[in-house]
């Protein structure tokens, strides 16, 4: 039996490729703080759905391309991708720390998170005022 793979985006450069993990994380649909990254590929259409995994699917080639030679959309890609593996990760150890020391695992990851979201937020907070990025 032979198949053909299917690739949901088929124009997505690999500096992109983030876009993918982030358009499945559905924080997007109550966080807005990305919603600045898919204005950029087509503000139209994501003002029309408002989904970025159908954004992706219909967006063109070559203003992936372009976006992929942009260096500031590329480092905020990558500071969002960053953002939400950390969390994610937080919130696996407060679950696992929890699990291991017999506490109730919702709220402590809930409290690991929330805490660890508030750290970052405070640390590019200050990053910005001294004009430095972080």
């Amino acid at each position: 039996m032979n198949y053909t793979p299917c690739t949901p985006f088929p124009y997505l450069p690999e500096q992109l490729a983030a876009l993918a993990e982030l358009a499945l994380d559905l924080r997007w649909s109550w966080s807005h703080a990305t919603d600045i990254l898919w204005q950029r590929i087509d503000s139209d259409l994501w003002a029309l759905t408002r989904n970025p995994w159908l954004l992706l699917q219909n967006a063109s080639g070559d203003s992936l391309q372009a976006l992929a030679a942009d260096r500031d959309f590329v480092a905020n890609l990558l500071v969002w991708t960053v953002t939400i593996a950390s969390l994610l990760f937080l919130a696996l150890l407060g679950g696992i720390g929890a699990y291991a020391g017999g506490a109730v695992v919702w709220r402590a990851t809930l409290r690991v998170t929330f805490w660890g979201a508030l750290a970052m937020a405070l640390t590019a907070g200050i990053g910005a005022l001294v004009g430095t990025a972080v």
